[in-house]
């Protein structure tokens, strides 16, 4: 079974596609070339300036001990879809009319992507007048985002509501006099980030090389390349 690397390096990765390609000869000199692979290969490219040296060791020791030179592994990209917790998110919190009493709304948000679910931001507050609706507006999705589930609770145990499939949509809690609130029962959060992929790759070179930038850190480079 592949051994699996999750180091997470200080910059985002670089992701490249690289066609293996095979050439036929024609007539006149001509030469057609066609790609060998139903897909591209994709290359990652790792690059740390102020590695400390417990990484540093722990890279070494991953792959002269675990995989060996160019040994296949398992390779987690940097989430490509971060957990929305950055300023401005998650959203916007407004009230409406409507008919309920005073009451205070605990509120996160997460992204959903073809892989799978981001963790939600920090839960939030919102405190609500007598005769008011909750009303949630959405911040735009950003890439490969399709989703953004909205959890809201009476209290800081969050539950989901609503799936805002519009980038910048707006949701309105509904109007039920009947009840405390115009909040369902919905799942929980989710407790890990599963909007990522998992790869298959090598490392591309013989070599573990690392250069000191200072008394405690190192910079180093990876380079890996999937396997199809």
């Amino acid at each position: 079974m592949a051994e699996e690397f999750t180091v997470i390096p200080e910059f985002e990765f670089v992701e490249a596609n690289v066609y293996k390609t095979q050439q036929t000869t024609f007539e006149m000199g001509y030469v057609q070339t066609r790609a060998y692979w139903i897909q591209p290969k994709r290359i990652f490219t790792l690059n740390w300036s102020a590695l400390l040296t417990a990484d540093k060791e722990k890279i070494a020791s991953f792959f002269r001990y675990q995989v060996g030179a160019a040994g296949q592994f398992v390779y987690k990209p940097a989430d490509p879809v971060s957990t929305p917790d950055f300023p401005g998110t998650p959203g916007t919190a407004t009230q409406t009319l409507g008919a309920y009493g005073v009451r205070t709304y605990y509120y996160a948000l997460s992204w959903v992507t073809a892989l799978g679910e981001t963790k939600t931001s920090d839960v939030r507050t919102f405190a609500l007048q007598a005769n008011k609706l909750f009303t949630f507006l959405s911040p735009r999705f950003p890439t490969n985002v399709t989703i953004a589930r909205l959890y809201v609770a009476i209290s800081a145990s969050v539950a989901l509501q609503v799936e805002i499939t519009v980038s910048g949509a707006s949701w309105t809690e509904p109007d039920k006099p009947a009840s405390s609130d115009g909040l369902g029962s919905g799942s929980s959060p989710p407790t890990t980030n599963t909007a990522y992929e998992k790869v298959n790759v090598h490392s591309l070179g013989d070599e573990i090389t690392f250069r000191k930038v200072s008394p405690v850190s190192y910079s180093h480079q990876l380079v890996f390349e999937e396997i199809l």
